[in-house]
């Protein structure tokens, strides 16, 4: 069990590790933005938000509250990026889209999206190379780096990683070289090529300390110690682990030192120093029991059971294990660990029934652990073929443009013939024209002498024939036409003086028909939705049915509209339409909210009422307009969504506009 345990701690130990360094690598801080903000910061940009009406401080602001939510709030942090994006798009400001689209890039990352953060990030990287941008290619180049390292193509990464080094080194910018070359030794460790991670490390951790970066310093020392924990060179990595702990002690950098001194403890564990471990250990519970680190707190806590365990204090490993059983963590490696470490302590004790219990549940834990990772080993594969893939279309996009421009330039040489052609054709033209003017004076005198005895002669059939045609219709309008006319004005005298009441309601139900014709031709094709756009028209809709109904009807929308075809306005016109009018005939409701939301490639349209509610499993399917409202859905490739119980009804359809293009 000895030799196991070790394995697990030191397996444990350098994922728990780096994966707290990837976490850092998302923090740091790039040329231009700071993760550092206050709540003063905060309110101050949403001040200039609320009361200037400069746009381009607006979008500044934004973008900067955009960057600031990225740790507090993802789904906010895009709100934000989204409105600096359009602000920027009607500015015409290109280097503020290359800004949203770099956060973008970074929003995507922490979402777990890599392909789509590669291509935002793609996307600035254009504008940055065609301007001579180096700072923020080089930022850039990072980022795209770390995206590539989540994603495991290292190759990629290392490469990418590189491209930033150069251009940091163009600008003289050492400092940031420490980050760059931290993140470059993860991916060498991660590939085993350890000699190389430590090269890495070592010149990190040189511009850290000639900066004195006491925030990336402690990073890039953990880091290298975990490069000599898993060489087994024990000394080296409590050497390095001791150091990155002194300066998280020094700066009251709390989590650093917690993990640290539990880093520590953990090195002493392996070289059988568990007295002086649990006084590090004990060093990181009390930290971290503070801060309700919970995740750290069950590590720490099974290794000082592993502590005491190991010096036969076997009540007390127990009680530190059952501690951490009854602390939440989410973390999987740290639960089967405890329950490893307690089926060993029981089996130790010789209690085999809970030994094989806990063994049971740590092998549950190591089967969902292996599932996981088979998940994300598949969703990597799966991202980086979409990489590769698009990698691919490039380069076959590119063979395209080049074979098109070989095609331009030998339809150009052929348009250059064709004209020369066609000027000497031109010219043989104009030659032959005039010949044949000359040709043609020549006969007019005879034509026109022809001419004079022929129109004699057409001239008097002309007039014959239209005398004929005018007796013809003479006797049309007098037999046909003047009988017709005379039977009607006898009939409307007839009625005048014997029906004068009923053509009074002939006319009444005229007028009554005119009335219905009217109404049935504006909701058949509403003047609005031809005249303006989609917003006016369901603003005049909601009014004219609010002051014809009794449910207080009320609209709004939220963003700035998508420009779409009046096919696709018309269609959600009906789907409004539609919903409003079940909503006035069957819900009850006292009053009806209409709302249209424009968000990035997506409209939103709710329509919600207070009213009675159905049974969403049980819809009356045979209704018309609930068909029409599933037909429209599915033409505009639509999402529907429907909650519905006593207190009323919500229905929201969401639509991605990239499928209507």
């Amino acid at each position: 069990m000895q030799d196991t345990s070790k394995t697990i701690f030191k397996d444990n130990q350098t994922t728990h590790i780096l994966r707290a360094f990837v976490l850092l690598v998302v923090l740091i801080c790039q040329v231009g933005f700071s993760f550092g903000q206050t709540n003063t910061e905060i309110d101050s940009l949403k001040l200039v938000v609320s009361s200037s009406s400069i746009s381009k401080d607006k979008a500044a602001a934004y973008s900067r509250l955009s960057w600031l939510h990225i740790l507090q709030d993802v789904e906010k942090s895009i709100a934000y990026n989204d409105t600096a994006y359009t602000l920027y798009k009607e500015l015409d400001d290109t280097i503020g889209l290359a800004n949203t689209n770099y956060k973008y890039g970074v929003i995507e990352r922490f979402r777990g999206n890599y392909t789509r953060a590669i291509d935002h990030m793609d996307e600035s990287l254009k504008f940055y190379e065609k301007e001579k941008d180096t700072l923020w290619m080089a930022n850039t180049f990072f980022q795209i780096g770390v995206i590539y390292s989540l994603l495991g193509d290292n190759e990629k990464s290392l490469k990418t990683f590189y491209s930033a080094v150069s251009n940091y080194e163009s600008l003289g910018m050492t400092r940031h070289l420490g980050t760059v070359y931290n993140s470059i030794g993860i991916v060498q460790n991660d590939t085993g090529k350890f000699d190389d991670a430590i090269k890495s490390y070592q010149k990190a951790i040189s511009i850290n300390e000639q900066f004195n970066d006491s925030v990336n310093l402690p990073n890039a020392l953990s880091n290298l110690a975990v490069v000599y924990l898993a060489q087994d060179r024990l000394d080296d990595a409590l050497e390095y682990f001791e150091k990155a702990r002194w300066i998280d002690l020094k700066t009251n950098n709390l989590w650093g030192l917690s993990k640290n001194s539990q880093n520590v403890g953990t090195v002493l564990i392996e070289q059988k120093k568990y007295e002086e471990a649990k006084r590090h250990l004990l060093e990181a519970y009390e930290i971290q029991k503070k801060n309700g680190y919970s995740t750290d707190i069950v590590e720490t806590l099974t290794k000082l059971g592993v502590a005491h365990m190991e010096l036969g204090d076997f009540k007390q490993s127990e009680s530190y294990f059952l501690e951490a059983l009854n602390i939440k963590s989410d973390s999987k490696r740290a639960n089967q660990e405890l329950n490893q470490f307690l089926a060993q302590l029981y089996k130790r004790t010789d209690r085999p029934q809970k030994a094989l219990f806990y063994f049971e549940q740590a092998g549950a834990y190591k089967d969902s652990i292996l599932n996981q990772e088979n998940q994300e080993q598949i969703n990597l594969l799966q991202s980086r073929f979409e990489s590769e893939r698009k990698d691919k279309e490039i380069a076959q996009q590119e063979l395209s443009l080049a074979q098109q421009d070989s095609e331009l330039k030998k339809k150009r040489n052929q348009n250059n013939f064709l004209i020369g052609m066609v000027l000497l054709s031109v010219f043989m033209a104009g030659f032959i024209w005039i010949w044949a003017q000359q040709k043609q004076k020549d006969k007019k005198q005879e034509i026109l002498a022809l001419k004079r005895e022929h129109q004699i002669s057409a001239l008097e059939a002309l007039i014959k024939g239209e005398e004929k045609e005018r007796a013809r219709i003479a006797q049309e309008l007098h037999d046909g036409v003047n009988s017709e006319l005379s039977a009607i004005k006898y009939k409307l005298s007839s009625a005048l003086d014997n029906n004068q009441k009923s053509i009074a309601e002939a006319i009444t139900l005229i007028d009554h028909s005119c009335q219905q014709v009217r109404a049935i031709s504006h909701n058949l094709l509403p003047p609005s939705i031809e005249n303006f756009d989609l917003l006016e028209a369901v603003r005049q809709y909601c009014e004219t049915m609010n002051d014809s109904h009794a449910p207080e009807i009320t609209f709004q929308h939220i963003g700035s509209p998508i420009a779409v075809s009046k096919q696709v306005e018309t269609n959600i016109y009906r789907i409004i339409q539609e919903l409003v009018l079940n909503a006035i005939k069957h819900a009850d409701a006292k009053s009806i909210d209409v709302q249209i939301g424009y968000g990035e490639d997506q409209i939103q349209v709710s329509v919600e009422d207070d009213g009675k509610g159905y049974d969403v499993d049980y819809p009356n399917s045979d209704g018309i307009g609930l068909s029409n409202i599933e037909s429209r859905i599915g033409f505009l490739q639509g999402e529907k969504d429907v909650i519905s119980n006593e207190m009323g009804t919500s229905v929201t359809v969401a639509i991605d506009t990239k499928k209507l293009k």
